[in-house]
């Protein structure tokens, strides 16, 4: 049989034994693959599995895989790295915050506070323009006045029911978890759950009055009605105010001494600032908002007296209401 050498390649008739069994002879110092491509015209594709599988020097070569490589989601190693891509970590230090608390209970404080923060702009916003409505109709500098303190008056008792519910808040959780018991409530709560009742007839008094009238004439509002019958039930405050000192007292003893109690309010009241020291600070400011704004109707009521025109309807009433309101905060501050 002819051989042919071609550009390094050896063609032979495969068929012919006899002629396999020279060549194998005359080329057996080249490696066996260089062989199997001469006897039987292997591929390249052939020639690198032939050296993947086949070569006892490259097999040496390659390291050992445990089996459970093969699967990158069963591998401890791979998860951690996956992890970490997506910009978190496997370690327990970096899953809990310095204060010990897991770091998914810091997010969801985190998520809650900033639900708070995004819901009440939203609530000032809407609040501020219709309030931009209702000074429209206001012509003279008297009359600009007078709306700006009516609209003071309910959007001040508006923000104070809402702190008074958060302190409602705090009482209910308190008591689920048996953090508190009667006395303890007693002193720290006090009647609060009277005086918001109270204080929500009051605003949606004050809301019907202001919107009895065209936004336009809004600063028209008569009010002093509502706050005659204020003076009476003003005297459920003198409970609240005489047993502030007990409070104050109570509060600092849990502040102090209860982790639990500080724990409980910072995991379910968020307005609290989320973390201890934030919690401290803001429970006493709302523990004290009642006190604050009982002192405050005599001078809301000033105000307003001083701003509305003598002929107005509403003018004798408010005098009334005034005479009524500061000889019932004078009651309270001779009870305290």
């Amino acid at each position: 049989k002819k051989i042919k050498r071609n550009s390094g390649t050896i063609q032979v008739d495969s068929k012919d034994n006899s002629t396999t069994k020279k060549l194998k002879k005359k080329f057996s110092g080249l490696s066996s693959p260089t062989v199997s491509k001469l006897t039987r015209g292997g591929t390249k594709e052939k020639r690198a599995k032939s050296n993947s599988t086949n070569d006892p020097a490259y097999l040496a070569n390659v390291p050992h895989i445990p089996d459970h490589q093969d699967d990158p989601l069963s591998s401890p190693k791979s998860s951690s790295s996956s992890s970490s891509s997506l910009g978190f970590s496997s370690s327990s230090s970096s899953l809990s915050g310095s204060s010990g608390t897991p770091q998914t209970e810091q997010d969801r404080l985190a998520e809650e506070i900033s639900l708070l923060e995004k819901k009440e702009k939203l609530r000032i916003e809407l609040r501020q323009a219709k309030d931009e409505n209702r000074r429209r109709g206001a012509e003279t500098r008297e009359q600009k006045q007078r709306i700006n303190v009516l609209l003071e008056i309910s959007n001040t008792e508006d923000d104070y029911i809402r702190d008074l519910n958060i302190i409602i808040r705090m009482e209910d959780v308190l008591t689920q978890e048996n953090i508190l018991n009667a006395q303890e409530r007693n002193t720290l709560f006090s009647n609060v759950r009277q005086i918001i009742a109270m204080h929500i007839e009051l605003q949606s008094q004050l809301e019907q009055q202001l919107s009895s009238s065209p936004d336009n004439e809004c600063w028209m509002a008569s009010v002093g009605p509502v706050f005659l019958r204020l003076g009476g039930f003003l005297k459920m405050y003198v409970t609240y105010i005489s047993g502030q000192e007990s409070q104050t007292h109570l509060a600092e003893h849990l502040l102090s001494h209860s982790n639990s109690f500080v724990s409980t309010l910072v995991k379910n009241i968020p307005e609290l600032g989320g973390s201890k020291m934030t919690c401290r600070n803001m429970l006493y400011g709302y523990l004290i908002r009642p006190i604050q704004r009982v002192c405050k109707y005599p001078l809301l009521l000033r105000e307003l007296i001083r701003n509305t025109e003598d002929d107005h309807p509403d003018l004798a009433n408010l005098k009334k209401a005034m005479a009524g309101v500061e000889e019932t905060t004078s009651f309270i501050k001779q009870r305290k």
